[in-house]
Parts: structure tokens; C-alpha cells; sequence
């Protein structure tokens, strides 16, 4: 296991993003949750991953980890779905949400599995809080295209997000 990136991430309207998209290709609103059954992490639009987080405005931590093959399922989450992935490009970039700040991917251009966890949405919901424990982890690890899935969802955050797609 690689860790990519562990940092806190800027959020503004609840969003973050993945992206592997050539620049001329970024033109016009994306639609990352066509499709989908879950609409915490959209995968609809190739090259591109449209994260949600409870937090509406603030910093939320995320840690970004690459595997060789598909990792054990954590516990401690609450919210956690699963969607395919192949970059567009040979960059790959995790952007905050005005990509005033980005973090490089070390990705290959192959088929990923992702699964992207949620823990404190229900604590968390609205603007920064110093004393949320809201915090996200997404993992990437080779594996052949696969509808999204939702792995679990125990939070009412995570639950109507999920139910609106």
C-alpha cells in the first residue's frame, strides 16, 4: 500500500474532486452521478471522480492510498461505496474545490476499483467545525470496470445522498 495523500482538503459546497481529464476536455458542467446508484462519489464522466463531503464549507481531512489488490473492507466507516475508475490522462490530480490547491495521483493509466469511505457525516453537516471528527479515505487498487456499488451506509447523511441518485 502506497498513501498518495494525507492532508486536509479545502471544501467548498460539499466538493472535491479526482481528476485525469486532458484541459480541453473539462469544458461544461460534468454529470459524475448519471447512472450511478450512489451519490457520494460520482464516476459517470471518464477521468473524472466528483467526491461529496457533509462539511458545505471548510477543511476536511482525506487520506488517498493506492493498493496492489483489493484491500481488506475497514470497520470503523460509516458510508462507503465503490466505483470504477481509468485515468484519461498520464496526470492524475486530487483537486480541492476551487483548485487553488491540488495533489498529484501516482496512477497508471489502468482500471481502478475505488472505494471511498465517510466517517462523521451526521456530526458534520453545514460549515467547519473544530470539533467534528468527520474524515474521508479513498482507496484505489487495479480491478476490471464494475457498476458502482454501495458497500454500506449507516449514516442519514450518506443514506439520502444515496437514495437522490
Amino acid at each position: 500500500m502506497v498513501v498518495l495523500v494525507d492532508d486536509d482538503v479545502a471544501i467548498a459546497y460539499g466538493q472535491m474532486y479526482v481528476d485525469s481529464r486532458a484541459a480541453a476536455d473539462r469544458d461544461g458542467d460534468p454529470w459524475p452521478f448519471v447512472g450511478q446508484r450512489n451519490g457520494l462519489c460520482g464516476a459517470a464522466e471518464p477521468g473524472y471522480l466528483f467526491l461529496r463531503t457533509a462539511t458545505h464549507t471548510g477543511r476536511v481531512p482525506l487520506t488517498v492510498e493506492r493498493h496492489d489488490e483489493d484491500p481488506p473492507l475497514a470497520a470503523f466507516w460509516e458510508d462507503v461505496v465503490e466505483v470504477s475508475f481509468r485515468p484519461a490522462t498520464a496526470e492524475t490530480w486530487l483537486l480541492q474545490w476551487d483548485s487553488s490547491r491540488s495533489w498529484r495521483l501516482d496512477l497508471e493509466q489502468r482500471d481502478y476499483r475505488v472505494r471511498y469511505y465517510a466517517y462523521g457525516w451526521d456530526f458534520a453537516e453545514g460549515d467547519d467545525d473544530e470539533d467534528s471528527e468527520e474524515q474521508y479515505l479513498l482507496q484505489f487498487w487495479p480491478a476490471p470496470p464494475a457498476e458502482d456499488r454501495l458497500v454500506r451506509q449507516e449514516s442519514r447523511g450518506g443514506e439520502h445522498l444515496a437514495a437522490r441518485y
